[in-house]
């Protein structure tokens, strides 16, 4: 088994695409914490290889009516850890480890695509 928030130490070939959909926002702690992700992440591209995926985010984003006691719950079970995160802090994080960066916001949900450096 394998800690997102930890280096691979086994070898294995790199990839030319690797998918994080709707993994961001179940990991625990803020992006402080688990943004450290990307870069274990980004060691596992192959040069040109791209990183894609979407998050549900919780902070400075509007959340409708059912999204707000949705994600309460989500959180409350431990099922999301998503209270602290917002696009700001994700993109940021994205910035740090990728050159090319594609990022879009549609309601509470982050869309990004990246490529390695």
């Amino acid at each position: 088994m394998q800690n997102i928030l930890h280096p691979v130490l086994q070898p294995i070939d790199k990839f030319d695409s690797i998918s994080v959909n709707y993994v961001m926002h179940c990991v625990p702690g803020a992006f402080g914490v688990k943004g450290v992700a990307f870069s274990p992440l980004a060691a596992l591209l192959a040069p040109g290889g791209t990183l894609f995926g979407t998050t549900v985010l919780s902070k400075d984003v509007g959340k409708n009516l059912l999204a707000r006691p949705f994600m309460w719950r989500m959180n409350g079970l431990g099922v999301f850890n998503n209270r602290q995160d917002s696009a700001l802090d994700l993109l940021n994080y994205l910035r740090t480890h990728f050159s090319v960066v594609e990022f879009e916001i549609v309601g509470v949900t982050a869309f990004f695509a990246v490529r390695a450096r």
